[in-house]
């Protein structure tokens, strides 16, 4: 969205624009692997909920100002 209205685009938003895809696709996998009945991934996936909320706001926060 930045760079179609003509502003720059910084290294971040390119290496997350290949991270967050990358870990998409292993939360896919995990959500298949719980969905199959494997309680490691449950719990995986039960972190993962609490964890990554405040990963994204940590990381997306100081790049707002």
């Amino acid at each position: 969205m930045v760079a179609s209205s003509g502003h720059a685009v910084n290294g971040f938003m390119w290496v997350r624009a290949v991270v967050v895809p990358l870990i998409c696709v292993l939360i896919h996998r995990s959500i298949g692997s719980a969905a199959r009945g494997s309680r490691p991934a449950c719990e995986r996936l039960s972190g993962l909920t609490v964890i990554m909320p405040i990963a994204i706001t940590g990381i997306d926060f100081p790049k707002v100002r």
